[in-house]
């Protein structure tokens, strides 16, 4: 006579599903290399990787991922933290990236809460804020994916679905922490036009794609910074900020008085 055994109650199969979602990795990658290249990069350039032995001052933020806190490396009682290590901290955007271990804490790119970096450069006593922001939603009538040029951001698949949503929060939150600071320094937002967010759907694989990518970030955001110098924009006058004169014949620039603060 045979028995069949009992069919496993829904419960339990929940309980595995929830024993496999707990046993997945905290991210895709590890950014432990890319802080080895940092590393490498600036001994090969002379940067100091200590924020005492930076020649300005620095300050790279993170989130401590068991809490939430806000974490500030180059302040006390975080500068002691490699600038390296630091940078990673503050570029370990779940899920893709995992969270970077510092002492017996882990710390992420806390996505929409970055706007945070704005109140630390205040706190700082920052006169003005140049404030770089790719994080803008993706505004296109024509979307590249794996099978053709499709018409909506859904035909991309879930992971870009879910990083339009993304940048969508970051947006607002940025254009939201602007406007709030803007009545006490100049804030001067360089971001990318919604409809070059077209570009960053390209595969990251294809170097043709990022040169591109580059080329016309480099393009716009001079011909932007030409118009905002003439404009004489607020946060550039309040940096001191000037154009490079054109180099003379024979490669060398005409004489004039260094600005106040720096040259773009």
């Amino acid at each position: 006579m045979l028995l069949r055994s009992a069919p496993p109650s829904p419960a339990v199969l929940w309980e595995e599903l929830d024993r496999f979602n707990d046993s997945l990795p905290a991210g895709v990658f590890s950014l432990d290399a890319y802080e080895r290249f940092l590393a490498a990069f600036f001994e090969r350039r002379g940067v100091p990787n200590t924020f005492s032995a930076l020649p300005r001052t620095l300050r790279v933020v993170s989130h401590e991922l068991d809490s939430g806190a806000l974490t500030v490396f180059g302040a006390e009682p975080h500068q002691h933290v490699p600038v390296s290590r630091a940078c990673i901290a503050s570029m370990a955007l779940p899920p893709i990236f995992s969270p970077v271990r510092i002492g017996d804490r882990h710390y992420v790119d806390a996505g929409a809460a970055q706007v945070a970096q704005l109140d630390v450069a205040l706190a700082a006593g920052a006169q003005a804020l140049v404030v770089v922001n790719p994080m803008v939603p993706v505004r296109a009538t024509t979307v590249p994916t794996g099978h053709g040029h499709r018409t909506s951001v859904r035909d991309k698949g879930a992971i870009w679905v879910m990083h339009q949503v993304l940048r969508m929060g970051i947006h607002e939150a940025m254009r939201e922490a602007c406007r709030r600071i803007t009545a006490s320094v100049p804030v001067l937002l360089i971001e990318p036009d919604p409809m070059d967010g077209i570009l960053f759907m390209y595969s990251p694989a294809s170097f043709a794609a990022r040169r591109s990518i580059l080329e016309h970030a480099y393009r716009t955001t001079r011909s932007r910074v030409v118009a905002w110098v003439a404009d004489h924009h607020a946060a550039l006058v309040a940096g001191g900020f000037t154009l490079r004169e054109p180099e003379a014949e024979g490669g060398r620039r005409g004489s004039r008085r260094p600005p106040a603060g720096g040259e773009v």
